[in-house]
This record gives structure tokens, sequence and C-alpha cells, in this order.
């Protein structure tokens, strides 16, 4: 026997509840030691069949009732034995279809009454809604409000808490996570019951709960998460939080108004609807109420055309479609990563930095028409200063349908260079691949570009034009008789590699992987390491 195998059961369970669920499972069969570890872990995980409702053969059908009772039966003998034999459930985690209410729910019920005598401390439990049953929600049974081992409370799906959150004393003493993603909240006062009951709450969780429009925050001394989505109005005053993520699109939005006293945030994350209009103003006065302020992404929301950002602290910069934007002067001189993802519709014209030479510039494209080669190789440009590294994300949908090199061949200096160039294209029309590719040449010198497999057949199609023009680039070109010459003639070496290859340091040229091409497999990622 191992040594492993030998050491205390206890040991060995807190290492099957950190490793991955199904490697946890797998480890069962190793050994009758393993076997009997597995079966005694105090972290039980079920996964329900998913399964819908229409468009199936009733053998089908009666095959997948045949599954999901199987699998209630599962769960029932499980919990039950850890309640015969007195074993301990650390970790109640479940996930399944919430298709027949009147059946289930008492189920449920009986589940969680054996598994808060059991001490849990973790409850993370989640109930997809089949189209037929669309109104249907599981109601919290009262007794889990005794529940005084519980840490963390994780509620996903068609759960609703109603009045005995209001009526009943909670005592959850001892929770430090709470998190409710689309759960119907009858009314306010129930959110506020238990957060009043929670004071040792560290990390809270409110995402798009019916019925919810107000959260106020003021006494939870050891908050330092906060997540809230779909929220009318919220009031934190919170002395520890340190990271916040506010989403809302009412008009009506509280816009970081009621957040004068959480002085230790460090990370923000805001969406805000279009009326709400992010400003020079605007920016100076938050990073003077959040001095620590380290991390800051805006996501959704409407800024001015031109914004200036000024901060000591500020290390991670995130613009997520973001609207009218057109020129941001960043001084921050702790950056490190910054990342702008829009379309083709918001391509604003300068990003201007004064920051730190180890700073990452992250930039994607969502392009659903024509590409604008002029206006890419415009954008690259205008990033400045260029001493820092700069990756370019293209999504395409439709590249182009004409690109006319001959329009650039007058320029005077060579296309600007970036780090990396990341293609994803999602059109089947291959007759537009060179085009789109000796436009992006003309745009951009990368020192890498990669393009990712995937079921259409422009992927393939661009991998073999590439290939055929680095193995040909000595060769005739459209811009032979221009003064200035394309700049891949100039490359030494071209290095091919993959991210998933068995050997990560495997590397291949241009007519090799022509010939394994017909071979790689869809989201296989293929890596051109240009070197000049």
């Amino acid at each position: 026997m191992d040594l492993i195998s030998n050491l205390p059961k206890h040991i060995l369970h807190d290492i099957l509840s950190r490793m991955p669920e199904k490697d946890a499972a797998r480890t069962s069969i190793l050994s009758k030691s393993w076997k009997d570890t597995c079966s005694t872990s105090p972290v039980l995980v079920f996964v329900g069949p998913r399964y819908g409702i229409m468009n199936k053969t009733e053998e089908k059908m009666e095959d997948l009732i045949r599954k999901r009772n199987n699998f209630l039966n599962y769960v029932d003998s499980t919990l039950q034995r850890f309640h015969d034999q007195g074993l301990a459930i650390k970790q109640f985690k479940i996930c399944l279809n919430f298709s027949d209410p009147h059946t289930l729910s008492p189920r449920i019920d009986y589940w969680m009454e054996l598994s808060s005598e059991s001490g849990v401390g973790v409850l993370h439990l989640t109930l997809f809604r089949p189209m037929l049953c669309q109104g249907e929600k599981y109601c919290l049974p009262p007794n889990i409000l005794a529940s005084k081992s519980l840490v963390k409370l994780i509620l996903y799906g068609c759960f609703t808490v109603d009045k005995a959150f209001v009526n009943h004393p909670i005592k959850f003493r001892s929770l430090q996570v709470l998190s409710l993603s689309y759960v119907y909240v009858g009314e306010d006062q129930i959110i506020q019951n238990i957060i009043s009951s929670c004071p040792m709450i560290e990390n809270m969780t409110l995402k798009y709960c019916s019925g919810l429009k107000f959260v106020s925050i003021h006494s939870l001394p050891k908050l330092k998460v906060a997540d809230f989505r779909g929220i009318q109005d919220v009031f934190v005053d919170a002395p520890s939080l340190e990271y916040f993520h506010y989403f809302s699109d009412d008009v009506n939005a509280a816009c970081m108004n009621n957040m004068d006293k959480c002085r230790q945030l460090r990370g923000l994350c805001l969406s805000f609807p279009r009326n709400i209009i992010i400003n020079n103003q605007w920016l100076l006065e938050l990073f003077l109420k959040f001095p620590l302020l380290e991390s800051l992404e805006l996501e959704k929301c409407t800024i001015s055309r031109k914004i200036q950002i000024s901060s000591m602290q500020l290390k991670v910069l995130k613009f997520s479609s973001c609207f009218k934007l057109e020129e941001a002067c960043i001084d921050a001189p702790k950056l490190y990563s910054c990342s702008y993802h829009g379309c083709e519709f918001t391509m604003p014209n300068a990003f201007l930095f004064n920051s730190s030479s180890r700073l990452e510039f992250n930039v994607k494209f969502e392009i659903g028409f024509q590409v604008d080669f002029l206006e890419l190789r415009k954008f690259i440009e205008n990033i400045k200063p260029k001493n820092f590294m700069v990756s370019i994300a293209l999504d395409l949908c439709y590249p182009t349908d004409e690109f006319n090199p001959c329009v650039v061949q007058n320029l005077s200096v060579p296309p600007p260079c970036i780090k990396d160039l990341h293609l994803h294209l999602l059109s089947d029309e291959e007759t537009l691949c060179l085009p789109l590719l000796i436009g992006l040449l003309w745009s951009c010198r990368p020192a890498s570009i990669s393009i990712k497999l995937n079921s259409t057949s422009c992927s393939r199609t661009i991998i073999k034009l590439l290939c055929d023009m680095l193995m040909e680039r000595s060769n005739n070109c459209c811009c032979s008789n221009a003064l200035l010459k394309c700049w891949w003639y100039e490359l030494k070496d071209v290095r091919i590699t993959s991210p998933s290859w068995k050997d990560e340091n495997s590397v291949i040229d241009c007519k090799t992987l022509l010939d394994v091409l017909p071979t790689l497999s869809i989201k296989e990622e293929i890596k051109f390491r240009l070197e000049s």
C-alpha cells in the first residue's frame, strides 16, 4: 500500500475536498481503502440529469425519467446512510431540474433536514427550471433558519424565500458567504432580516433576485466582497469592503452615491444605464473617494468622448462595450493591465498612457460587417507610447468583401508593431480570406498570429493562405513595385506552436502544418511566431 493511503482518514478526506469533483470520484477505483474513503467523504456533490420535455420520443422520455428517479433515490440513500452512521456532512452540493415541484419539494425538504442535522457547513443548491413549470419555485423550509453550523449558503435558480425569513429568528451566526442568484424575494425586508442576522458575512452576492429593489448594508463589519446586480438602489456602509461589483440598468440607480465610508475599496466593477455619463469630474471624485483603488472595470457604460484618468494606485483598468469613448488619457504609473472590448462601431481614436513599461494593453473587437483596415491601423498607431505590449483580438463574422492594398502602398512608414494578433473567424466565405489577410498584415506588424480553429471553413483556409504567404514571401507580391515593401519579407524565421499539443515545446514549420492541418480538431489554436 502507498504512503498516502496510510494517512489518517480525516487527512484523506481533506485531500479529496481540494480536488476537482470528477477526479475525487475517480479515486474510488484505486483500492478498497480509497473506495471507503470516498464513500465517507464529508463533501457530497450530486449533479442530476438535465433534459427538456419537448421533442422527445416516448421511449427516450421513459429512459430519462428512469435516470432521474435513480438519481433521486441515490441522493436519498446516501444522505440516509450518512445520517444512520452518524457521519458528518461538511458540504452538500446538488444541481438538478426542478421538473416536478409537487414531488420534489418534500424530497428536498427531507434532504435539507438530514444535512442540517449532520452539521452541514456549505449548502450549494442549484435548481434549473424546465419550460413546462416556469412559475413553480422551491421555498426554503423554516428549519434551515436554525442551522448554526452553516458558513456558506449558495442558491441559484427557482428558489423563493418567503415571510418565514421575516417572522422567524434567523441563526446564521457563522455564515460567511451568502449568494442568491435568480431567486424570488417577496420583499426587501426579507433580505434585510437575513443581513441583520449574519454579522460574520465576508462575501455577499445578490444577482437578479425578483422583487428585490433596495439593499442596505450597514451591519456587516467583516464584509470584503459584494456583487449586486439588477438592484435599483444600494446603500453600503461597510468599512472593510475591498471589492464591489454593481450592475444596474435602472435609470434611477444610485450610481455610487452611498459608499462614502468604504475607504478600503480596492476593486470596483460597474455597469450603469446609458443616461448616466461617466466624465472627468466623476472619475476625479471616484479616485478621491477611494484612494486605495487598484482595479476599475467599466462595463456597458456611457463615457464622455474624452476622458482623463489619474491615479497613483491603479493597476488594472478595463473598458467593455462602453459607448461614445473616443480618446482616453491615462496617467497611472503602476498600471500593468489595460483592456478594451468593443466593436467596429465603438473603435476609439486614441489611447495615451503614462504607465509602467510592463503594461499589457489587450484589445478585442467584435466585427459583424466590413473591416475598416485604415481605421484599425490608425487606432493602433494612436496607442502611445510604444514601449509596452499590445495585443489585438478580432472576432469576425464577415471578414471583408474587398481590400485593395494599393490604397496604402504610398505610406512612408511601416505598419505599427503589436505583440499578438488573435483571429476568430465565424464565416464560411472562403473567398474573403485572402483580402482579409492582406488587409490585416497592412494594418499591423504582429510578433505572433494566433488562429483558433472552429466549425467554419474560413479558419482552416486562412491558415493555408498564411502558410503559403510565409513560405513564398520572397516571390512576387502585390507590393513588388511599391516603395515600401511588405514587412514580412524581412522575417528571419517562422515558428508554429499550439498550446494543445502534447509536447508544449513542439515547434513545426509551415509545410509540416499544412500536412497535419486536416487532422487538427476544432477549438485547437495555432500560433505563428514571426521572428524578424
